[in-house]
C-alpha cells in the first residue's frame, strides 16, 4: 500500500508536468494570432494569474471575517497567508500586462493608450 507521502508525491509531479506540457501548448504550440500576433500568447498567462488573483482576495475576506467572528488565530493565519499570495499574484498580473503593454503599444505602462 502506498503511504500518504507517495501519493501526495504522485499528484504534485502530475500537476507538474501537466503544467509544462500546458506552458508548452499556450506558448509554443498555438496558432498565432492574425491580429495581434505573438503578443496574444500572454493572454494565456495573464488572465489565469488576474483569476486566481482575484480569488485569492475572495478567500482572504472570508478567512479575515471568520477571525473577527471567532477570534481563532488559525483564521488569521490563514487570511495572512493568502493576503501573501494574492500580492504575489496580482504583482505577476500587473508585470505581464506592462509586458503585453510593451509588446502592443511599444510602452511599458501608459494610461491612455
Amino acid at each position: 500500500m502506498l503511504s500518504r507521502s507517495n501519493i501526495y508525491l504522485g499528484f504534485i509531479s502530475l500537476s507538474a508536468v501537466s503544467m509544462l506540457v500546458s506552458l508548452y501548448m499556450a506558448l509554443l504550440w498555438a496558432p498565432t494570432e492574425i491580429t495581434l500576433g505573438d503578443s496574444q500568447r500572454i493572454f494565456y498567462i495573464h488572465i489565469p494569474l488576474a483569476w486566481l488573483g482575484m480569488l485569492s482576495v475572495i478567500i482572504l475576506a472570508i478567512f479575515s471575517i471568520a477571525y473577527l467572528i471567532t477570534r481563532n488565530i488559525k483564521w488569521d493565519n490563514l487570511a495572512y497567508s493568502t493576503a501573501e499570495l494574492g500580492f504575489i499574484l496580482i504583482t505577476l498580473v500587473l508585470i505581464t500586462g506592462m509586458i503585453w503593454s510593451k509588446a502592443e503599444w511599444t510602452v511599458w505602462w501608459t494610461w491612455d493608450p
